[in-house]
């Protein structure tokens, strides 16, 4: 195992989008994974805002692959993965100090 000094934040979300807007969107993480399930609260201003701080961070946000699969064409080139790859990225995290 590698020792690592970098921190990459992890913030896990419920089933719905709605209540970021309270806190102007931003999530308090590196990445977002998220049990969401409802593809019309992920409108281009939402993706855009969510993929924004990703890049700024490094990180990604984490759907479920059902979800990933309905709104594929508007994340396409953006920071979105299926949350079954999550695990994936933190094992290459903490073996390399990105992901």
């Amino acid at each position: 195992m590698s020792d690592f000094s970098k921190k990459h934040r992890i913030e896990v979300k419920n089933i719905s989008l709605r209540e970021r807007a309270t806190r102007g969107f931003a999530f308090d993480g590196d990445s977002m994974v998220g049990f969401f399930n409802d593809p019309d609260e992920f409108t281009v201003s939402n993706i855009d805002i969510i993929n924004k701080q990703c890049e700024k961070t490094g990180g990604y946000c984490y759907i479920p692959p059902t979800l990933l699969k309905k709104i594929k064409d508007r994340v396409k080139n953006k920071r979105f993965r299926s949350n079954r790859k999550f695990i994936f990225d933190i094992k290459k995290f903490v073996n390399t100090g990105v992901i």
